[in-house]
């Protein structure tokens, strides 16, 4: 039994978010899906609520005149949703909903006014203008909508019964609207201000993420390099020892046979490659730090001759 409630429960939910999601066209990644959210969950809402004040003004009070404004409300926002579920548009359906209320709420008013307490119906208005319009429009909305009750209030309430509504309780409603509008006007600053310093951090976790990556790649080819870098070393290294080596065996037979011919000329061979070798110690020890940075690189012209000679050199006792 548990297990099918959680099956109707799922299929429930997931029947609900296609609706307010237009059938999945706009998913949670889409930049608009919370405002399609609430034009969705708003125009649900107002169709429900304009049909039943549309069938309680006839049955119950006998308001025919509001009862036809709540009914054309209720034809209007039902065109809207559907309208919307087809195309998708949701700052033109966004400014509908607001307009659709902003003018069912004013002709109520002035059909109704001052009785019934039609006049606090003005407060369902600016939450719905912020929400879906932002904060910039949803003031706008607001103080021009505000504006407009309160004239009329000014050019009528002469002819009214002060005991039904006088100044007083003018000013409690107006109070209270403003009160409301800016309460939410705060929560919508607050709302952006958490939303722009979640995409700085975002942002910056980006550039993070981005500088690792850079780092990794050049790490990689560092490493790549040095290989490369050690094992031409290695083998470059290989010569000059190896001509060390041989002469120094051979030098080593002729003193044990006390014959010291060419013998200079064997030393001068393995002191000119232990220049080598140490000439190739001191590049690396220099290619070591420019790697880490501690020197700068400046590049300066030179002979190439005298670099090819050396070349030459390093396996030149190695051919011999």
């Amino acid at each position: 039994v548990i297990s099918i409630i959680e099956r109707i429960e799922l299929v429930e939910a997931n029947i609900l978010y296609r609706f307010l999601s237009n059938q999945n066209r706009i998913s949670k990644e889409h930049p608009d899906f919370k405002r399609a959210y609430l034009i969705n969950t708003i125009l649900s809402m107002m169709i429900l609520f304009f049909l039943f004040f549309t069938i309680i003004d006839i049955v119950a009070f006998k308001l025919y005149q509001a009862s036809l404004i709540n009914c054309t409300a209720f034809l209007t926002s039902s065109f809207f949703l559907y309208y919307f579920h087809k195309t998708d548009k949701v700052r033109f359906t966004a400014k509908a909903t607001v307009a659709i209320l902003a003018l069912a709420i004013l002709l109520v008013i002035l059909q109704l006014s001052p009785k019934h307490d039609i006049f606090y119906w003005m407060v369902t208005l600016p939450p719905v203008a912020f929400f879906l319009l932002g904060r910039k429009f949803g003031y706008v909305v607001s103080i021009f909508f505000g504006g407009i009750v309160a004239a009329y209030y000014f050019i009528r309430y002469e002819h009214w019964d002060s005991e039904l509504f006088g100044l007083e309780a003018a000013s409690n409603i107006s109070l209270a609207y403003l009160g409301l509008v800016l309460t939410i006007a705060f929560f919508e600053s607050s709302r952006q201000d958490a939303f722009n310093d979640m995409a700085k951090d975002l942002e910056k976790r980006k550039l993070a993420e981005q500088t690792l990556k850079e780092n990794e790649v050049r790490l990689y080819e560092l490493n790549a390099t040095k290989d490369k870098f050690f094992s031409i070393i290695a083998h470059d290294l290989r010569n000059p020892f190896n001509t060390i080596m041989g002469f120094s065996e051979i030098l080593e037979d002729k003193i044990k046979s006390k014959d010291y011919g060419n013998t200079e000329k064997f030393a001068s061979l393995i002191k000119d490659s232990s220049e080598q070798v140490m000439d190739l110690l001191t590049n690396l020890l220099e290619w070591s730090r420019l790697q880490t940075g501690k020197i700068q690189l400046r590049p300066e012209y030179f002979e190439i001759g005298s670099f090819i000679n050396r070349i030459v050199n390093l396996f030149k006792d190695t051919a011999r």
